[in-house]
């Protein structure tokens, strides 16, 4: 169930809980500031835990702040940081999406990057798929060498999972890329 479900006036359940006062107190000054319900904080705070906070402590997700992100992948070596990211996203990628869907196909994959910029970037993911190929483009405001980091991970993960080359594009607040996986059985580690 996703936010949209739930504000969209998907099915509902009752429940009580009992909260802790001053918890109740916090979420209400934070409800009325954000001029939602108590409620509706409630329920959006329990799908993030759903979609994303319960996997992120197993998943090793650290939290930081983007002026601290921004500033360490500005002072990194662009070359550097491109061997990094060829070495170490894609393995971190398929790992999360076996952990998280037990997969590795590029729908895995997408879901999993619509939640870590979600959740974890403050980016925004935009997925099409036109006449058989994805095209996927993630808009950030973290600067050219994370484009960089983008543009080295995925193409790394396209050809060593799905066995094609795909097309990149980037500048310093996005990145594209676009290929087409033409047979689900090509993915290695898929079940």
């Amino acid at each position: 169930m996703s936010q949209e479900d739930v504000h969209k006036g998907g099915q509902t359940a009752v429940k009580t809980f009992r909260l802790p006062k001053e918890l109740l107190l916090a979420l209400e000054k934070d409800a009325q500031e954000e001029g939602t319900t108590v409620n509706a904080l409630v329920s959006t705070i329990l799908i993030r835990y759903v979609e994303w906070g319960s996997s992120e402590r197993k998943l090793g997700v650290l939290s930081v702040t983007r002026p601290v992100l921004a500033t360490l992948l500005e002072s990194a070596d662009p070359k550097k940081l491109a061997v990094v990211a060829r070495r170490r996203l894609p393995t971190g990628w398929r790992n999360m999406a076996l952990f998280k869907y037990h997969d590795v196909s590029p729908e895995s994959m997408i879901r999993l990057h619509s939640l870590i910029t979600k959740y974890g970037l403050a980016a925004a993911l935009d997925v099409r798929k036109e006449e058989g190929e994805y095209v996927i483009s993630c808009s950030h405001q973290l600067g050219r060498n994370f484009s960089i980091m983008l543009k080295e991970g995925w193409d790394e993960l396209i050809r060593t999972t799905y066995h094609v080359q795909p097309e990149t594009r980037f500048d310093d607040e996005l990145f594209t890329i676009r290929f087409s996986v033409p047979d689900p059985d090509s993915t290695i580690g898929g079940r």
